[in-house]
């Protein structure tokens, strides 16, 4: 990314923005929602536990091992709790090129978060928090390429204490199956509306954790959730 945007994108008046919300209402849940539920079988569990979550921004924390994670975090929360909401994409990825970074800033509000070390962006999220935003984060930093839970980095904790908001712990049961890593978007159609299951927990609040201790238990939130299915 130019050093341009790099500026750009670190403003975090730009993910609070009213007009940037509007358009991305009509994007997100007039055009891109419907296109994947029609093409998956959607279920959302546990949305009586977003009312513990109270009027703060929050870190909503899933396990990842598909492209279909951030979108369907996104779509099942209401669109009162998804407003002032960005995800975190790897820049390297997903923000380097024009065309990646246009379609997820304007569906679904991203930050870049560079995982090479140059930490162009380095409090980005602790800004983002401070003005009201919540974030998404992948804790796993990418994609499983088996479907199985990886280690967490410690930095979504470290978030919650630092600026004393909630987690919301969420499991996607079923994404791998519908759409691995490697696989190219076709393959979400070889079965007729494959399965997927989005279970929100209960928020995790920080009080009195240290990193390491609400790292552990985040991870040990989600894994349990992933056994049950």
């Amino acid at each position: 990314m130019s050093s341009k945007n790099v500026i750009k994108y670190n403003k975090a008046s730009r993910y609070k923005s009213p007009w940037r919300a509007a358009v991305r209402f009509v994007l997100q849940r007039g055009i891109l929602k419907p296109i994947i539920y029609a093409i998956l079988n959607v279920k959302v569990e546990g949305k009586e536990n977003l009312q513990k979550l109270g009027s703060k921004p929050f870190i909503l924390v899933a396990n990842h091992s598909s492209h279909l994670d951030v979108l369907l975090c996104t779509f099942s929360l209401p669109w009162a709790r998804a407003k002032s909401l960005a995800a975190a994409a790897a820049s390297d990825y997903w923000m380097d090129k024009f065309w990646p970074r246009e379609f997820t800033r304007s569906f679904l509000n991203t930050f870049p978060v560079d995982r090479n070390g140059k930490n162009r962006y380095g409090g980005l999220s602790s800004r983002l928090l401070e003005t009201g935003v919540s974030l998404v984060i992948f804790p796993e930093g990418t994609r499983s390429r088996t479907g199985k839970l990886g280690d967490f980095n410690p930095g979504s904790a470290a978030l919650s204490i630092r600026h004393n908001v909630p987690i919301l712990p969420v499991t996607l049961h079923g994404t791998y199956r519908a759409w691995p890593a490697g696989k190219s978007v076709l393959y979400i159609v070889r079965c007729p509306r494959p399965r997927v299951t989005v279970s929100f927990g209960v928020p995790i609040y920080p009080d009195n954790l240290t990193v390491e201790q609400l790292n552990k238990k985040l991870k040990t939130t989600i894994e349990k959730s992933l056994k049950q299915k």
